[in-house]
């Protein structure tokens, strides 16, 4: 070490004393500073997914509230009663059934399912698979086959169907209340 640092012009024992305190300055500031920063990128990434974690919840939040005004606009009842006085008015009336919208962001997110809180995920899956059954639903009371079944297994058919939608609302509020829980808002 004395060879170095009289090779480096170090010559007398206090510039080399200093030196070396020098160096371990250095070495003191230099070492925290790279843990530092080697901490900062490790975490990015995680940062990063809370971030996406959150811009996923509030568009959900909007497209699950959509949704929720629409099942919440349909008065099941009285359309039930129309539907049956339509039937039992007009011997070849066929209900109309409009086909189940698409939902695009959960059709997004659900790529990317695994960032969400848990407790999102499960309410996202029992919204995700109850609109897809009554997107095959609603197509099969559309179809030619519904038309042909006789107006009593029509009736049948469609009553099931809004018992459907009633338990899809369900499962739209019970979402909502996750991502209203897991982003910390309230309803509304």
């Amino acid at each position: 070490m004395d060879a170095l640092l009289g090779y480096l012009g170090f010559e007398t024992s206090e510039t080399r004393a200093a030196a070396i305190q020098g160096i371990f300055t250095l070495v003191g500031v230099i070492v925290p500073g790279l843990v530092a920063a080697v901490s900062l990128v490790r975490r990015e990434p995680r940062r990063l997914q809370r971030e996406k974690a959150r811009d996923y919840l509030i568009a959900l939040e909007a497209e699950l509230n959509a949704e929720l005004s629409y099942l919440v606009s349909i008065d099941t009842e009285e359309h039930w009663e129309k539907v049956v006085a339509h039937y039992r008015a007009d011997p070849a009336y066929t209900v109309f059934v409009p086909t189940v919208t698409g939902m695009p962001v959960l059709d997004l997110v659900r790529e990317n399912i695994e960032i969400l809180p848990e407790e999102v995920i499960a309410s996202l899956v029992q919204v995700y698979r109850m609109r897809s059954v009554l997107m095959t639903f609603s197509s099969d009371l559309r179809s030619a086959g519904f038309r042909a079944i006789s107006q009593e297994r029509q009736l049948n058919a469609f009553r099931d169907y809004i018992s459907m939608l009633m338990s899809f609302r369900r499962s739209v509020e019970e979402a909502l209340q996750a991502v209203h829980i897991s982003l910390g808002t309230r309803p509304g």
